[in-house]
């Protein structure tokens, strides 16, 4: 049953959706907002590990709901850049420069020390690889769309700039279902 249902997806990828450009296209946009929407997910653990110890109880969650904000502030300067530089260099260096600008900050977040470790130097830090993230997401979507599109027949545009938006809304509920955040968060408890 599942090799039937893996054929029948390969064959919708293969004859409906098109070449490697559209499903490059697509995975790119919904691999880098899956990123960007995690730290809006464990802001709780990122408040604690990030910041100084606070009295009054959810400071801390409120500045790394702030630091989240940030990035959506860096997101036109993203657009402007990668923007640029996929209509100069062409469309493609531009999408793989905005998934470089994401997942650069993304492993850098990881390796991060802690406020307990190196006291205001790691929020610092942590507010610098949230704003490259910021500036990635602005580029990416319009790199993707433009990168998905540009070689398909003109009256195809709008199916497939919609695919682009509908993969990325149908992971983005799959994978942060409340029912996938628990079993995440259980696991690591």
């Amino acid at each position: 049953m599942f090799w039937l249902i893996f054929y029948e997806i390969l064959h919708f990828i293969k004859n409906v959706i098109g070449p490697a450009q559209t499903i490059a296209g697509i995975l790119g946009n919904v691999l880098e907002w899956y990123d960007f929407a995690l730290f809006g997910f464990f802001s709780d653990v990122i408040a604690e590990v990030f910041f100084p110890p606070s009295e009054s109880g959810n400071n801390n969650l409120v500045h790394s709901f702030a630091i989240y904000g940030c990035a959506f502030v860096m997101r036109p300067v993203g657009g402007l850049l990668i923007g640029n530089v996929g209509d100069k260099y062409g469309r493609r260096r531009g999408l793989v420069l905005s998934l470089f600008l994401m997942a650069i900050p993304t492993f850098a977040m990881g390796c991060l020390p802690t406020y307990e470790q190196v006291g205001t130097p790691s929020t610092v830090l942590l507010i610098f690889c949230r704003l490259l993230q910021g500036m990635s997401v602005g580029g990416q979507l319009p790199a993707s769309m433009i990168y998905t599109i540009e070689k398909k027949p003109k009256e195809r545009w709008g199916f497939y700039g919609a695919l682009v938006l509908v993969c990325f809304i149908h992971f983005s509920y799959s994978w942060f279902s409340v029912e996938n955040f628990n079993f995440c968060t259980a696991s690591l408890i």
